[in-house]
């Protein structure tokens, strides 16, 4: 009770939260990094005739009423306060940390191998290969949970509310249930604080990441460019050998295709090698996108409501529990 009284004195506060999240540096919602990506499309439209045959302005292509005002958009934008709202209620209590882990496990792995550090190196060499391991095992973690989303049908029916949008904008991100949103945060909080423990372990102790505002360095580059846009209608395509590594705005979308050869496709985060190196990557083509429709097929239209984003997991899920019981109900003929 006590712990539900602080949530409901916290609720205008959270309101006024929403908001400020889109200025505070640490946010991945800022307007900053909104207003970089911007820029890329600015790019794309300028560097490409293509594309300006398409749209006539870069107003238009920016930001099309077709995607912005579509209901699958006005239903990601409630989302997005109703989200920060309701994460925190569990985050901060339900999410382990990757400094927790490697503190766990850097722990365990000194017993083993010693406290001594295994390699001697600069600090320099040992920045820039703690920031990649830690990075690649992030993005384990992420794929590995990405993975149980799409393969077991119980996480499915909650991942089923992000692939339900019809449209995709930056907000669409948030369109994210509480069980999917804890499973990715401590897969990734796992697997990165096991990168870290082992690169403690090698290099030392003082073995840490390069971070921005709190990121991986890495990951804040690519959330100056492509993050914002793997939920868009920009079709921005990585190929070739480039294709393998780097998750480019159009895997994402291939990602979020309504159709059958795309499904459980693209399932990292920032990268695809995890794809590629587990069978699951699909390189985009030009095909793809003449052809590309998000959703989940007709299916989708039960996804109307902030209830249904939230609520209807569970309900669907309850369903075949209830059956029998409603079947017995049926008089006899």
């Amino acid at each position: 009770m006590d712990t539900f009284l602080e949530f409901l004195a916290a609720f205008p506060l959270t309101l006024w939260g929403s908001v400020v999240m889109l200025f505070r540096p640490e946010s991945n919602l800022n307007i900053f990094y909104l207003s970089s990506s911007a820029l890329v499309v600015a790019a794309v439209w300028y560097a490409s005739p293509a594309v300006r045959t398409r749209a006539s302005s870069l107003a238009a292509y920016l930001l099309p009423a077709r995607v912005f005002l579509h209901p699958s958009a006005l239903l990601d934008y409630k989302n997005y306060f109703v989200f920060l709202l309701v994460r925190v209620f569990y985050f901060s209590t339900m999410v382990v940390t990757g400094t927790m882990v490697a503190n766990a496990f850097a722990v365990h792995l000194s017993d083993i191998f010693g406290s001594n550090p295994l390699v001697e190196a600069s600090m320099w060499t040992v920045l820039a290969v703690t920031t990649v391991v830690e990075f690649l095992t992030l993005e384990l973690g992420y794929w590995v949970a990405h993975r149980i989303m799409h393969e077991i049908p119980f996480f499915w029916e909650f991942h089923k509310t992000h692939h339900a949008a019809e449209v995709m904008t930056p907000a669409t991100a948030a369109r994210v249930h509480p069980v999917d949103d804890m499973l990715v945060a401590n897969a990734s909080g796992v697997f990165g604080g096991l990168g870290l423990a082992i690169c403690m372990q090698v290099f030392g102790r003082e073995a840490q990441t390069f971070t921005l505002l709190q990121y991986n360095a890495i990951y804040y580059a690519y959330l100056l460019t492509f993050f914002h846009l793997r939920h868009s209608h920009v079709w921005i395509a990585c190929t070739g050998w480039l294709g393998h590594i780097v998750q480019s705005p159009a895997h994402h979308q291939i990602h979020h295709s309504d159709a059958p050869q795309h499904a459980g496709t693209n399932l990292g985060y920032c990268l695809v090698i995890w794809d590629w190196a587990f069978g699951t990557l699909h390189v985009p083509t030009e095909e793809d996108r003449r052809n590309l429709a998000f959703g989940i097929g007709p299916e989708g239209k039960d996804y109307r409501t902030l209830s249904d984003l939230y609520i209807l997991p569970f309900v669907k899920l309850l369903r075949p529990l209830r059956a029998p019981e409603e079947q017995e109900k049926q008089p006899a003929v």
